[in-house]
Order: C-alpha cells, then structure tokens, then sequence
C-alpha cells in the first residue's frame, strides 16, 4: 500500500481561462462536478485548506477531505 506524506497548503497556483497564472488563497469556492459521500453534483462548497502529497490534491471542505478531481474552481 503507498503512504505518502502531505503537506498542508492554504494557497494554489492556477491557470485562469485567459491563459494568466494566478495564486488563490483559501478559502475558495469550488463547484461539485461529480457526486462524491453526500456532496452532490452543483453543490457550491467552500475549500478551507489544500492538502498536497506526491500524486494527489485533496480540498478539505467541513471536516472532509476531498480528492480535487470532483470540482471546479469557481471565480471569487
């Protein structure tokens, strides 16, 4: 089983529709795209902090943590 460390993060790099790279900075609005637990498709949730390790990106959301693969981020 991988076990890899994570590190705690409470911004994110990203590249915006025009091409510009920007740093957001929690908390953030993110949009669900794909139901995941009792998060369902449209919900607008809020992210409180970015955990980061090796090959994932988890939001943490409550007291959740969610792989970034099911929302989008929304504009502030």
């Amino acid at each position: 089983m991988y076990n890899e460390t994570k590190t705690i993060h409470t911004s994110l790099l990203v590249v915006t529709k025009d091409g510009k790279l920007i740093r957001i900075h929690t908390p953030f609005p993110v949009q669900v795209v794909r139901p995941v637990e009792t998060l369902k498709a449209g919900e607008v949730h809020k992210v409180k902090s970015i955990h980061m390790g090796e090959i994932t990106l988890l939001y943490v959301i409550g007291d959740h943590h969610y792989n970034a693969t099911y929302f989008i981020i929304l504009s502030k």
